[in-house]
């Protein structure tokens, strides 16, 4: 209960008073709890929709932002791999499908990744689909370790 002025007497009153006890003139109507609850719950929401909308934009350019960044990336699927000796040391050889067209330097990132297993030399064959990695020995592109330690890069 709250304590208002009464427009005729300007003596305090109730404000659920519905008459002034001192002059008699009847009270205005106040605004009911429940009325006073939604106004409060539109000026929640006339502040809360634009920070809504600010935050869902955020969020679309951020999500934009990492996909452009997953473009940089290329999958690749490693079909079969074979070992072999090269200089009297154990060696490896790859078979991989690669996603998409790729640069080079997308390619020697794929054979640094994946020739990451303590063998001394290594041959990765690059192919555009699966079904020439299968059983075709006419790769795209080779990625060869020679004997050097250097990385070298063969297109067919």
């Amino acid at each position: 209960m709250a304590l208002i002025n009464c427009p005729e007497c300007n003596n305090e009153v109730s404000n659920e008073a519905t008459v002034c006890p001192h002059c008699g003139k009847p009270m205005p109507k106040s605004s009911s709890a429940p009325e006073q609850q939604k106004q409060n719950r539109k000026g929640c929401l006339i502040f809360l929709a634009p920070l809504l909308l600010i935050l869902i934009i955020v969020f679309v350019v951020l999500l934009s932002d990492s996909c452009k960044g997953s473009k940089d990336t290329i999958d690749y699927e490693i079909v079969s791999t074979s070992e072999y000796v090269n200089n009297y040391e154990k060696s490896k050889g790859y078979r991989v499908v690669v996603s998409r067209t790729a640069t080079r330097s997308e390619l020697i990132e794929v054979f640094e990744d994946i020739t990451d297993d303590g063998y001394a030399y290594h041959t990765v064959w690059f192919y555009s689909s699966r079904s020439k990695a299968n059983g075709s020995d006419v790769y795209d592109i080779a990625v060869i370790d020679d004997d050097s330690g250097h990385t070298s890069y063969k297109e067919r």
